[in-house]
């Protein structure tokens, strides 16, 4: 869901990105456009949104529901990013190095997940964060008396959802992931690197530790819907049969969806149609990311309650 180009300095103006900060948030605000599908129309136009990269200000586009692309965000006309992080480097390199030329602002990632809008967050990073030798603060801003958002520390950014810590993971280069904090709740992990974990493809184990999970969608795979409980079969587990390209065993998201709004169960279903739709058009490989527990009884099912703890991405 982002293109850009490999030019230093200004980006074409066709430079999609899938996340963006909202303008005033202190702490600062990471919101993915696909979240903007549950919010009102009157809330979108009420916010401004500018980039994680750089400072030039984005807008929303295919947010609304029941669209079968993915949301996402790009500039305004005549705009273009300027020394931007994300959209140059992510382009060229297929990720993002930290601590780029002089004068580039590192990439504000989301550090920790706040769902509750009331909720009072301090300024500083979580003291579980502190430095230590093999672990460098890759996401640090130097201050300025700009005051601009961006210019603090990334352990100040929060998202609403898992859906911006996912997209932030898929545009990561190696290093990043290594050196980014992150605060989740009930992972003992604090870095991205660690607070993902990919399921095994051909295999069905057991996991010792809660973490981020995700595994590939299948292009045609469909959401069951039986007593209020939606099953997601992901395209990964035991038994693969060739023929068929369908494992016997599949690792599955089980979701309690029995205390949601029905505007939460709209944009669920809204989120899966659209990546697999998106997947499909443009040759990508759908994801699904998700903050679950694992059946004792059952390995292969990956439980949640929480509409937050879920979330569908296109990859590369």
């Amino acid at each position: 869901m982002r293109r850009g180009s490999a030019i230093r300095g200004a980006v074409d103006m066709g430079a999609v990105v899938d996340s963006a900060v909202i303008d005033g948030t202190d702490p600062a605000v990471v919101v993915s456009a696909q979240e903007l599908r549950a919010w009102t129309d009157a809330e979108v136009e009420a916010a401004t949104f500018r980039c994680c990269g750089c400072t030039v200000e984005m807008y929303p586009k295919a947010h609304r529901p029941d669209r079968r692309v993915q949301a996402h965000f790009a500039t305004k006309p005549l705009r273009q990013h300027v020394n931007c992080t994300l959209v140059e480097d992510t382009a060229a390199a297929g990720g993002v190095i930290a601590g780029g030329p002089p004068g580039r602002l590192p990439v504000l990632r989301p550090t920790r997940l706040v769902e509750s809008e009331d909720r009072k967050i301090s300024g500083e990073p979580a003291a579980s964060l502190s430095p230590s030798a093999d672990r460098r603060r890759t996401s640090l801003v130097p201050v300025s008396a700009t005051g601009d958002v961006r210019r603090r520390t990334s352990g100040s950014a929060i998202a609403r959802s898992i859906r911006p810590f996912a997209a932030a993971f898929l545009e990561m280069s190696a290093e990043e992931r290594r050196g980014s904090p992150i605060e989740l709740p009930g992972v003992n992990a604090d870095r991205y690197q660690f607070a993902f974990k990919g399921l095994p493809r051909r295999d069905i184990v057991r996991l010792p530790h809660r973490r981020v999970l995700h595994a590939q969608l299948r292009w045609t795979g469909q959401i069951s819907d039986v007593d209020g409980i939606y099953r997601v079969e992901l395209y990964a587990g035991e038994g693969y049969d060739p023929d068929s390209r369908r494992f016997t065993r599949p690792w599955t998201l089980v979701v309690d969806h029995r205390d949601w709004t029905s505007g939460q169960r709209n944009h669920f279903r809204d989120e899966f149609a659209s990546v697999s739709g998106a997947a499909r058009d443009h040759g990508l490989t759908p994801w699904a990311f998700a903050l679950a527990d694992q059946n004792p009884a059952e390995l292969t099912e990956l439980t949640l309650t929480r509409r937050a703890y879920v979330a569908f991405l296109p990859g590369q």
